[in-house]
This record gives structure tokens, sequence and C-alpha cells, in this order.
């Protein structure tokens, strides 16, 4: 690869992956009942209020829920494939839940390298993240931090 080739949209400087702060990337599913299903067998999380209607209505909702931890995981699954991309290591993250999700729903994710920490063999970078439901209404946000090895990335622009 030469300087500054872009591979889907990516940039490398070698065979690095170049981020500069400011970067985004975006993706968009619409959650189906056998992918909610699916995730409360993969994880054991089989409570009620994500299957029983009966349930959901006791508990305020129209019907039941996506899980939070399933709309977080499309967070990771963006930051993991697209930006920052393969080789990154989530360190922390924080994630607020705005409003309910529903199977049917469609989410797009978007992510944005907000700021690095340049360490020795790594820097630390800052990301956010916002989902948005097919009416342009956030059901949530978040924060990160992820560890991006020199061997893997190159970061240029302002620090924190």
């Amino acid at each position: 690869m030469e300087e500054g080739d872009r591979i889907m949209g990516r940039r490398y400087r070698g065979s690095r992956r170049l981020l500069v702060p400011g970067e985004t990337a975006a993706a968009k599913r619409t959650i189906t009942k056998e992918e909610v299903d699916g995730f409360a067998r993969l994880t054991g999380d089989k409570n009620r209020l994500h299957k029983e209607n009966k349930i959901a209505l006791c508990a305020g909702y129209d019907r039941p829920l996506v899980h939070g931890m399933f709309l977080d995981s499309m967070v990771s699954a963006l930051m993991g494939t697209s930006l920052p991309g393969d080789g990154t290591i989530y360190v922390e993250h924080d994630t607020r839940f705005i409003r309910p999700v529903y199977v049917g729903d469609t989410i797009e994710i978007t992510v944005w390298f907000v700021s690095f920490e340049e360490q020795t063999d790594s820097y630390l970078g800052l990301f956010k993240a916002a989902g948005r439901n097919q009416y342009g209404e956030r059901v949530l946000t978040g924060n990160s931090s992820q560890k991006l090895m020199k061997s893997l990335f190159v970061v240029e622009g302002e620090r924190k």
C-alpha cells in the first residue's frame, strides 16, 4: 500500500491504519425478533421484558424491548470493524439508553473519533457514539476509550 491509500474508505500509512480526530463511521440495521431471541440465548439474558407483551405492558412499554446490551454491541461491532477497526482493544465505555427500542426498529449507530493520548506503545483514543431510530430520535449515547497499538495504528492531529 502507498501512503494515504484508501481501502474501503480507510486511510493507511504503510500497513498501519491512519486515524485523525473528527473521523466518523456509521452502520444501520433493522432489528429482528430472531436476532433478539438469539442474543437472549447467547448471553443467557432471558428477562421476560424482552419476550412477553404482558411484562412489557406492566413495566410501562408498548411491547417487549430490545436488550440494551444488544444495542451496545452494535456500537462495539462498528468500532471493531470500521472505526477504529481491526485490532482495537475496548478499554472502557459508558452508555446512556434514552428511549426504548423494539423489534422492527431500524437503528443507525454513528461513532466519532474525538481525541487521543499518546502512550509508549499505543494511543488511547476517546470515541463518542450515538444511536437513532427510524424517526431520527436518539435512542442511546456513549463514550468509550480504545487502545490503539502503534503496530496497527498511527494517529495524527491534536492530542487531548
